[in-house]
């Protein structure tokens, strides 16, 4: 076949050298060391803190899903003037029954496949938190009243013991002939200070664990202060673990890395006293102010160690509480980000929330305000170049013959400006039947139906109810075939069909099995469609479609492994196929009769996080019903159904999450000798597909695919495919 040089404006702009390329600038910031720094400066801090979580991806049907996160309280030393959790997933507040910290608990049944987001805001005002009574303290022991209030912090958590051989060799050293407590709690403080080293090497440090605090003598802010509480507690004194942020006092807005603990423990006299032996190693000149003084810079989360918090929680007690608690399937979950950002507020102009504390859907988010729905979609506007006739500019399959001779024209190239694939969906929120049954549905448009392109048509995708009860669904409406469950990531208008992917939308009732399998997933799905619901296939002229004479469905099946290994991405095995009868009134050529079978295998295999290899591979006949054999079924000349295969295979790159790349080719090959002449023989593609997304509700699309058509006896047709298109979600 001929070969084409110079490809009009197009061939021109690559002959001259046009690249596209970004530049990506990263600007890094270390936050600032926690350091206390006078005394004297006990002005009250008034702050906004922003604590958010992202949970996942998780596959679809995964669960249940429970997520815990701690919310602060007000105390003595911290006002919460204010706070909103806002969340893509229902929850509620609840405390925990030992120590009463107050949590967020998120509960889904089973996901859908989306990250699942929890953002709390908070407006604080902090205090300095300064005991001015430690001179006052004569005591030598607890009155009865204090031991019965107290018990709860005087005796042992499963890290952090109060008697044994390490711990009792200790406090036999400590202030071993004074009975005043004051004096006591100073010279464990004092310990602790002189013999633990501040520094986070190798494994085991970062517990709160008292044995290794003993043993090692290094660690973090846990271990310091699990090896004080322990010393304190076997002396008498009641000691309390509290946890959150270092707010730095340097910096007046930022972003907040890790957490930071320290302790409070009672005594008679005084009441409870603040204490930070970890800062006080790392910040020696402070030593003296932080024994009696916490100053205005930090804001507590939660108090306590070993915390169980209910219904939900099903994976033992939390060490401590100050991150995320996640739990899938009854399994600690730990594909968890978490981001803390703070900004100093004018305290002169805080409004403490007269309504206290609301739970409600993020800011802006105003899909969260319908009770019964949850509207999504998108804008999407394509400007697309192609320096060949396509079969349709705008919902391409194959390229046209540039062969002459047939009257045809070559480099005969198309611009063309649509916003067609803008698209509206509403999902039904579920509706619980019972203890494990539920209900969901979706409904979704776009405009691909035909009319002017200023008065473009809606056109339905999806329509269905789905009915839930457990690993089992059953689903009644229009949705996606069972068959080919991946698609190449190229020409979001045709899908690439005809040209190497299968598989399109039809009404259908389909049965599901996916119960869980270790770490992975199994899958049976069979389903009964339409049959010529797209190729609307009437050989004989009758008015009537083939497929609804046949009276005989389309039987889809499907069975597939999901299986997490070693990168966040599971891995998805899928083999699949389908069976059809079409019938005519009369025949065609010798028979009335037609079948329609086709099989494949889909594979999604992720390398690392951010690579992945996916594709599909697949044969059968007479399968323009769906989108293979380039759009032939059956030669009406001959009457023999058309045999064809293909398939499709990309590497996606995703290495920010702001940035996509793909690489992939596609290929739908026919039996030439099932053909006539000019018939369509070979149709394949290949492409570079990159998304931007600068913000997460835009992006910037830029797509280049090479396609060839190749025909009997005719020459075929190539064209360089551009398509540059901009998308706002919602």
């Amino acid at each position: 076949m001929a070969r084409y040089p110079g490809r009009g404006l197009f061939r021109q702009w690559i002959d001259a050298g046009l690249v596209a390329h970004a530049t990506v600038l990263a600007l890094l910031s270390g936050l600032a060391l926690f350091a206390p720094q006078a005394a004297a400066n006990e002005k009250a801090r008034v702050f906004s803190y922003t604590y958010q979580v992202e949970v996942g991806p998780l596959a679809a049907g995964e669960g249940p899903v429970n997520i815990f996160l701690p919310i602060a309280q007000s105390t003595s030393h911290q006002d919460v003037l204010s706070f909103e959790v806002h969340s893509n997933m229902p929850g509620k507040l609840g405390k925990d029954e030992k120590y009463g910290n107050r949590f967020w608990h998120g509960h889904l049944d089973k996901v859908n496949g989306d990250v699942l987001q929890a953002t709390v805001t908070y407006k604080v005002r902090r205090h300095v938190f300064k005991n001015s009574k430690l001179s006052q303290v004569r005591a030598t022991d607890l009155v009865q009243a204090d031991k019965d209030r107290f018990a709860l912090f005087l005796g042992p958590n499963r890290l952090v013991p109060t008697s044994g051989e390490l711990i009792d060799k200790i406090v036999r050293e400590i202030a071993p002939d004074d009975k005043n407590l004051g004096v006591i709690a100073k010279a464990t403080y004092d310990y602790v200070v002189d013999n633990m080293e501040y520094k986070k090497v190798g494994k085991g440090w970062g517990n709160g664990d008292t044995h290794w605090a003993c043993s090692e003598k290094y660690g973090n802010c846990t271990d310091f202060h699990a090896l004080f509480i322990s010393l304190a507690r076997a002396r008498g004194i009641p000691a309390r673990f509290a946890i959150g942020s270092a707010v730095p006092s340097s910096k007046s807005s930022g972003e907040l890395g890790g957490y930071h603990c320290w302790v409070e423990f009672y005594l008679p006299e005084a009441g409870w006293v603040p204490m930070d032996a970890s800062e006080a190693r790392k910040h020696p000149k402070m030593r003296d102010l932080l024994f009696g003084t916490h100053p205005a810079d930090r804001f507590e989360l939660s108090v306590g160690r070993d915390i169980e918090l209910g219904a939900g929680h099903t994976t033992g007690p939390l060490s401590y509480f100050v991150n995320p608690h996640v739990e899938v399937g009854g399994k600690v979950y730990k594909q968890v980000t978490r981001k803390i950002l703070f900004r100093e507020i004018n305290g002169s102009n805080v409004v403490v929330s007269e309504s206290g504390p609301s739970i409600a859907a993020p800011k802006g988010d105003w899909k969260k305000k319908f009770k019964y729905v949850e509207p999504y979609g998108f804008v999407r506007l394509d400007a697309i170049f192609d320096d060949s006739k396509m079969s349709n500019s705008q919902f391409p399959f194959w390229v046209e013959s540039e062969d002459t001779g047939a009257g045809n024209r070559r480099n005969d190239s198309r611009a063309n400006l649509h916003a067609r694939l803008t698209r509206v969906g509403l999902k039904l929120k579920p509706r619980k039947l019972g203890e494990a049954a539920k209900l969901t549905g979706q409904v979704e448009v776009d405009f691909q139906n035909g009319g002017s392109e200023s008065r473009a048509a809606l056109r339905m995708r999806h329509a269905f109810v789905a009915l839930d009860y457990g690993p089992l669904q059953f689903l009644a409406g229009q949705t996606w075939d069972v068959v080919s469950p991946l698609y190449p990531a190229a020409n979001n208008d045709g899908m690439m069909w005809n040209a190497g992917n299968l598989g399109d939308r039809r009404p259908q009732a389909r049965l599901s099995f996916a119960p869980k399998v270790g770490k992975g997933r199994i899958s049976a799905v069979v389903g009964a469609g339409m049959t010529g619901a797209v190729d609307k296939k009437d050989l004989d002229e009758n008015e009537e479609l083939d497929g609804f004479a046949a009276a005989f469905p389309s039987i889809q099946g499907r069975l597939g492994l999901e299986q997490s290994l070693w990168s966040d991405k599971p891995l998805k095995f899928n083999l699949w196929g389908h069976y059809a009868r079409e019938e005519t009134a009369t025949n065609v050529v010798n028979d009335n009769l037609f079948a329609s079978w086709g099989a494949g295998v889909s594979l999604s295999l992720p390398i690392v996080s951010w690579l992945a290899l996916e594709g599909e591979g697949w044969m059968g006949e007479n399968l323009s019903d769906i989108r293979g054999g380039i759009g032939q079924g059956v030669n009406t000349t001959t009457g023999k159904t058309i045999a064809s295969r293909g398939g499709w295979v990309q590497v996606a790159l995703s290495p920010w999450s702001w940035l996509s790349l793909y690489l992939g080719g596609t290929m739908d090959d026919p039996e030439d000798s099932d053909l006539n002449d000019e018939d369509r023989i070979f149709n394949t593609a290949g492409y570079v597909v990159t998304r931007f997304k600068p913000i997460k509700e835009f992006q910037v699309g830029l797509e280049y695919l090479y396609w060839v058509t190749r025909y009997k006896n005719l020459d075929e047709g190539a064209s360089n495919r551009v398509d540059l298109h901009f998308t706002y979600f919602f």
